[in-house]
């Protein structure tokens, strides 16, 4: 039901791994992005001790350490006969599961803490991790390198430049991101530099089983009607609930997807159904001699009872042992164990009821109604998990499908699709965020006197009161990717120095409240995402008189913060203003704590044919207006005032690379290097300006230029964020929408910009 994917339009050949790393199997998926071609998504069927299963798609997520920290035996290999009595003789650990030690700390996965098996000693999970990773990275060379015709050459053609998509539960945020990025750095698969990192994308899982879904099996019907699709990705240690409803847009524009509610993450998957029946076993056996063989009981239960159950009036049987093995006192006949089908189905109801209520939460919250649930993932393969949720939901007016095709590999080829395709613009968010301050104290407001033991005077005179909870995006709001949503803040103090560092905490609100005021209310309902630093000595600070009666000066320096998707990542940027002509972005990614990049901000470019008169009609004072210049600067007439025709600077060299249909990270920071930039300080590092249009651009067969205007998905100019540095113009912006306006390789970006006298 996709759209017919294009050709790759890139210059040269690249290859995308996709890593779906499961808390019980994981699997990868890669794409050969060659020029021309149209690209496939293939996926890895083939991995050391696997070789005898035809299309295996995924291995276990199992390492075996030995004493001194060594990796002895990785994924299949973990599970090949006769390692349990190897890993015994020679003292190795087996670590499994170990995904779910990078999940955050909320109360929901605080409960799980004491069921998750340990990690070796001396070892982090960001270790394990790399160690994992590395071993996925050398399974798809070998198996790209055997299966590809000229393998070897193609392997060596792109294993310099791989880009990398890792999926991760909904539930996961900007630290986890970050963590994952660190193990693939330790795993040597990137180096650890800004270049580097742009080679990572990060996808949900229930995102990325949206694209998945996209090309097989998603109901035509409810996408024609525009309802919203619930995409339940049941795995191995999280369930992840995703709702999306289709967006077309006009003529030429690719179908989108936009969330439709704020996605969900819990512990509830297959993991869990064992964790249960071992508790269950426990108990049963704990009077028989078989209780020393709970670990294989239940690894058995795992690899038959569990998938195969489908009937709670039928009595369950696991085979562990011989026809030797009996103890008719707890129902074991011929190294089998009875278990009625009640008892077992008991195993499996958390997950049933988790479904079920995740679904109609999303219902609720949602902003199209939902008519389709797509289960996917590899619990999404038992007939009871499935035949229980449909019942569960039948009053709910909803239909329950699974996809045919290989639903264990949803989220890694999805994970490919998202990278090619990127059919999500909107996502909504999951909580609400902001930052605290402080507000002006107001004796008639009951909440501020009961807080009025804690409330002060500033440097300004005036009377606060701290810790107020001031949003800047609220729960369960639509975000269309680059939409920005920002909220004022101040700091006052009597000495400059005090305050020529801004320190910005953006928050998370978990709570139930719409609108939730004060810290202290619920104060651990708030979870700090990241902290936004920025030092602003430079700035020119006026002092000002003190208010209410107060004696002497204080310096006053406000600032926004500003919150904004970009791809599945939350961001966090600090601007201000500069002596009132330029903007000033420090932007940083909520997924670390590092200096990301310097922006100057914003541009709108005129239109073709407004070039010819720049000045002409209502689009100047509109474009005037939204450039935030001078009053001087917006009547040329007045002395320091602008002459466009006669100031207007113009620089233009090769884009950064892979810019066209198919280019990824479209918000991410490419280069240009130039060798003069006019205007530039004498180390090319300082430039005041105010950007008047970009354009890009790609040279004809003949050797003439062939101009494209930038312009995003709505065919309005987008902004262009820019920045100087070293002798490069660094920039960003929505570039996607190339996939519909054109064809044409573009390899060429020119900047015009007038001087901020």
């Amino acid at each position: 039901m996709s759209e017919p994917r294009r050709p790759y339009e890139g210059s040269r050949r690249k290859l995308v791994l996709a890593f779906d790393i499961g808390t019980t199997y994981s699997g990868v998926s890669y794409t050969v992005l060659d020029p021309k071609n149209v690209p496939e998504i293939k996926g890895v069927t083939r991995f050391p001790a696997h070789e005898q299963i035809t299309g295996a798609s995924k291995i276990p997520t199992i390492i075996y350490y030995d004493a001194a920290g060594k990796v002895c035996a990785v994924g299949a290999e973990a599970m090949r006969e006769g390692i349990f009595e190897q890993a015994e003789d020679e003292g190795w650990l087996k670590t499994e599961w170990f995904k779910l030690h990078i999940r955050p700390k909320t109360d929901a996965s605080k409960q799980i803490a004491t069921q998750i098996p340990p990690l070796p000693l001396n070892k982090t999970v960001i270790d394990v991790m790399a160690d994992f990773l590395a071993y996925l990275f050398e399974c798809a060379a070998t198996f790209i390198q055997d299966t590809h015709a000229n393998g070897r050459d193609l392997w060596d053609s792109v294993k310099n430049e791989i880009d990398f998509v890792l999926s991760h539960p909904n539930g996961w945020e900007g630290f986890q991101q970050s963590q994952m990025r660190e193990a693939i750095v330790k795993a040597r698969l990137i180096p650890d530099t800004n270049k580097g990192h742009a080679r990572v994308s990060f996808v949900t899982e229930g995102e990325a089983s949206l694209h998945f879904s996209i090309e097989n099996g998603l109901p035509p019907k409810a996408l024609e009607k525009g309802e919203g699709i619930a995409i339940v990705d049941a795995g191995g240690g999280t369930i992840d609930i995703s709702a999306y409803s289709r967006y077309s847009g006009g003529s030429g524009e690719p179908t989108t997807f936009k969330e439709v509610a704020p996605p969900q993450c819990h512990f509830h998957g297959s993991v869990f159904v064992s964790i249960h029946a071992r508790m269950f076993l426990e108990k049963y056996l704990a009077e028989s001699d078989f209780i020393d063989d709970l670990d294989h009981i239940v690894r058995c239960f795992d690899k038959t009872t569990k998938i195969r159950f489908s009937n709670a009036s039928q009595v369950q049987y696991v085979k562990f042992g011989s026809t030797r093995d009996n103890d008719p006192s707890c129902n074991v006949r011929f190294g089998q164990l009875k278990l009625s089908g009640e008892d077992v189905a008991s195993f499996f109801e958390s997950s049933v009821n988790c479904v079920v209520n995740a679904v109609k939460e999303q219902k609720k919250m949602s902003h199209k109604p939902i008519s389709h649930i797509v289960l996917v993932g590899g619990f999404a393969a038992s007939d009871w998990l499935f035949n229980k949720v449909e019942d569960g939901l039948r009053a709910e007016g909803v239909t329950v499908i699974r996809p045919e095709n290989h639903v264990n590999k949803a989220v890694s080829d999805g994970a490919i699709s998202f990278y090619l395709d990127h059919h999500v613009t909107t996502r909504v968010s999951k909580f609400t965020y902001g930052q605290f301050r402080t507000t002006f104290y107001d004796h008639t407001d009951p909440e501020h006197r009961k807080r009025s033991h804690r409330s002060y005077r500033c440097a300004s005179g005036e009377t606060l009161v701290p810790d107020f909870f001031a949003i800047i995006l609220p729960k369960n709001t639509q975000v269309q990717e680059g939409k920005e949503f920002r909220q004022g803040f101040g700091l006052r103090s009597e000495q400059k120095s005090d305050i020529q560092k801004v320190t910005s905490t953006v928050w998370a609100y978990r709570g139930n409240k719409a609108t939730p005021k004060w810290k202290d209310d619920e104060p651990s309902k708030f979870t700090k995402l990241c902290t936004v630093e920025m030092d602003l000595s430079h700035i020119p600070l006026v002092p000002r008189s003190k208010l209410n009666g107060a004696t002497g000066t204080y310096y006053y320096l406000g600032y926004d913060l500003i919150l904004f998707f970009s791809s599945v990542e939350l961001r966090a940027q600090i601007s201000w203003e500069e002596n009132c002509t330029l903007t000033i972005i420090h932007a940083m990614k909520a997924t670390s704590l590092a200096l990301f990049l310097v922006y100057l901000t914003f541009a709108l470019a005129l239109s073709n044919k407004e070039k010819e008169n720049p000045l002409a009609g209502q689009r100047r004072n509109e474009l005037l207006k939204k450039l935030g210049l001078r009053p001087e600067a917006r009547q040329p007439a007045q002395a320091g005032g602008v002459n466009l025709n006669g100031d207007l600077k113009m620089i233009a060299g090769p884009l950064g690379n892979d810019i066209g249909p198919y280019s990824k990270n479209f918000h991410l920071p490419r280069y240009t290097q130039f060798s003069s930039i006019p205007g530039a300080g004498p180390n090319h590092d300082k430039l005041q300006a105010y950007l008047y249009e970009t354009s890009i651009f790609s040279h004809s067969p003949d050797g003439g230029e062939i101009e494209v205007q930038w312009v995003n998905t709505n065919g309005q100019y987008t902004n262009t964020e820019i920045a100087l540095m070293d002798g490069r113009i660094y920039y960003t912006g929505d570039i996607s929408a190339f996939r519909s306006y054109t064809n044409m390789k573009v390899d060429h970006i020119a900047f015009k910009w007038y001087p901020a006298h």
